[in-house]
């Protein structure tokens, strides 16, 4: 009896000393072009304080007002925390747009007049995404600078969006929700050291970064990496970049993330989480491929991806609320591992709450979690 007691001790301690959960979860509040944002805010935050979890990487959290009511709400959970100040980078002269950039025949106002000027601001975005294309890429070759500027008013009135534009007193911005990176790193336990790996000077529409954390538990140290690297938007909006495309983009942003010397380097558990928008195939779930070429270096690098052998279902979904029926079932939110056994994975925040007496989804994605054990 002795003996099976110790033993039954042992094993607790064992399994409690070094087990941490992790989760990756993007909320999808980009205010103007997912719906619902404001109201989702506070049953996302109800929702994440009821989680149980030890660090939380959020995406999508973009902007200012709602990056402080995450930190002051979740601060009494997760003590410890990690997410940058939002500042742009601007274009390089004033005003960023000339008139004969954006007036005259085939040029973007000349669209938008024509198609899309009397749609509220989130309609208006897809509107002109679908119909003003080739102006816009037009654009993109008389006037880089004023493209991605242009590009980076997603969510905003066209009208006030052309107004700056040609505002000849102040640069404009690059990036969308004023240069913010929308990442927000939660703990429960001591972050030691905090980093960012920024990819602003290969990033487009979007500041793409990575918040790198070195998390001790039990003095043993984690290395966590969060992200939300480019999305593709073919069919959606052209690339105005320097690559050839938004997957190249992508990639070379995965590229960095994999090939990290500092992280390669250290036997320490070691983790990115995050929005990689990219994923595999898998025709039992089903699920459609995103951007594989990119994808596929992880099944070549030193990281393990524990969703890959046996996925646990789409995180981006037809199924969910916010998205189209049409939309392609793909696993773009990702959990990468290194130097580490993993105990338990799981899809979280897949469930239905109520906005307007309707059932909706939490989030346009669904999130990731895992429980590991070196």
């Amino acid at each position: 009896m002795m003996k099976t007691l110790l033993c039954f001790f042992t094993l607790i301690l064992f399994e409690s000393s070094y087990a941490l959960k992790l989760t990756t979860y993007n909320t999808g509040l980009a205010h103007g072009y997912v719906p619902l944002a404001s109201k989702r805010i506070n049953p996302i935050l109800n929702s994440l304080k009821q989680h149980d979890s030890d660090v939380l990487c959020l995406q999508e959290v973009w902007e200012k007002n709602d990056r402080y009511l995450f930190h002051d709400v979740l601060k009494e959970t997760y003590p410890h925390w990690f997410f940058t100040k939002i500042k742009n980078t601007k274009t390089q002269r004033a005003p960023s747009c000339k008139v004969n950039n954006l007036f005259g025949k085939d040029k973007f106002v000349t669209c938008l007049l024509k198609n899309c000027s009397n749609l509220p601001s989130d309609e208006s975005t897809s509107c002109l995404m679908n119909k003003c294309q080739h102006s816009l890429i037009k654009l993109k070759k008389d006037n880089k600078d004023c493209a991605n500027a242009l590009m980076a008013k997603v969510g905003q009135s066209p009208v006030k969006a052309i107004f700056t534009l040609l505002n000849p007193l102040w640069a404009q911005g690059l990036f969308a929700y004023g240069g913010s990176d929308g990442l927000m790193v939660f703990s429960k336990y001591p972050i030691i050291k905090k980093e960012v790996v920024d990819f602003s000077k290969i990033a487009t529409l979007n500041r793409r970064r990575a918040l790198k954390v070195t998390i001790e538990k039990d003095q043993k140290e984690h290395a966590v990496l969060c992200t939300h690297l480019t999305a593709n938007l073919e069919g959606e909006a052209p690339y105005t970049g320097d690559f050839k495309n938004w997957e190249e983009e992508n990639k070379e942003q995965l590229s960095i993330l994999l090939n990290d010397k500092e992280l390669l380097k250290e036997s320490r558990p070691t983790y990115i989480l995050g929005d990689l928008n990219c994923g595999f195939s898998n025709p039992t779930i089903p699920l459609e491929d995103a951007m594989v070429n990119s994808c596929n270096q992880i099944l070549e690098s030193d990281f393990f991806n524990p969703f890959y052998e046996s996925p646990v279902g789409c995180t981006f979904c037809p199924d969910n609320s916010l998205l189209s029926p049409t939309a392609s079932p793909i696993a773009i939110d990702h959990i990468l591992t290194r130097n580490v056994m993993i105990r338990e994975k799981r899809r979280v925040f897949d469930e239905l709450i109520f906005i307007d007496d309707k059932p909706q989804n939490l989030s346009d994605h669904y999130g990731l979690q895992i429980e590991t054990q070196e």
